[in-house]
C-alpha cells in the first residue's frame, strides 16, 4: 500500500464550486462562474475519482454545511442579478419565493451531494470529520484576524486533523499564508493544487 505523504484539508469554497458546477449544467449562471469555479471543480472531481492515491483528503461537516449555505446564497444572488436587482438588497429579498430555491429542489440537491461524499468516503478517497473542535482551539486564529467560521476551519485542519495543506479560494487564508506556515500548514489555491500534481500524487 502506498504511503500517504500529504494530508490535505478541503475548505468549503472548493466544495461550493464543485456543487455549483455539478448541478447547474447550462445557462447564464454557469457561464458567469464557470471560469472562476473550474479549478475547484476540477480538483474535487479528481479527488472523488481517486486520482491522487498517495494523499489523504479530508473535509468536515462544518465545510459541508457552509458549502450548502453558499449554494443557497448563490442561487438567490444570481436570480437577483438576472432581475437587474442590486445585491445590496440581498438581505431584504433573500426569502422571497422569486429568489429562494424551492425546498424540494434544495433537498434533492443536498441528498445527491451527500451521497457523492459518502461514496467517496466509502472508497477511501475522502474523509469527513464530523466532530467539531473545542471552542478554545479556534481562539488563536480569531486573534490573528480570522472570522469565527474561518477560525473553525483552521482549528479543524491544524489542531484536529494535523493537515499539511489547506486548499481554499478564500483570500483571507491566502493573505495570511506566511503566518499559517508557522502552524505547519501550506495554503494552496485549487489552481495550484490541480496543476501541480506532484504536490498531491
Amino acid at each position: 500500500m502506498a504511503k500517504v505523504r500529504l494530508k490535505v484539508y478541503i475548505e468549503s469554497s472548493i466544495l461550493t464550486d464543485w456543487l455549483f458546477l455539478d448541478t447547474v449544467k447550462f445557462g447564464r449562471a454557469r457561464k458567469a462562474v464557470g471560469q472562476e469555479a473550474k479549478f475547484g471543480y476540477s480538483l474535487f472531481n479528481d479527488i472523488l475519482r481517486g486520482k491522487y492515491r498517495n494523499s489523504a483528503f479530508v473535509t468536515s461537516s462544518w465545510a459541508v454545511s457552509e458549502s450548502l449555505q453558499n449554494y443557497l446564497r448563490s442561487y438567490a444572488m444570481f436570480n437577483m442579478l438576472f432581475d437587474n436587482l442590486s445585491l445590496r438588497y440581498f438581505e431584504a429579498v433573500r426569502d422571497y419565493p422569486r429568489y429562494k430555491m424551492p425546498r424540494r429542489a434544495f433537498s434533492e440537491t443536498k441528498q445527491l451531494f451527500l451521497e457523492r461524499l459518502r461514496q467517496a468516503e466509502k472508497r477511501n478517497r475522502l474523509a469527513i470529520v464530523n466532530t467539531h473542535t473545542k471552542a478554545e482551539a479556534s481562539h488563536k486564529y480569531l486573534y490573528m484576524g480570522f472570522d469565527a467560521v474561518d477560525a473553525e476551519h483552521l482549528a479543524i485542519a491544524i489542531d484536529l486533523i494535523h493537515a499539511n495543506v489547506l486548499v481554499t479560494k478564500d483570500r483571507d487564508f491566502h493573505d495570511r499564508k506566511t503566518e499559517l506556515r508557522k502552524f505547519g500548514i501550506d495554503t494552496q489555491h485549487p489552481s495550484d493544487a490541480a496543476s501541480t500534481s506532484k504536490k498531491l500524487e
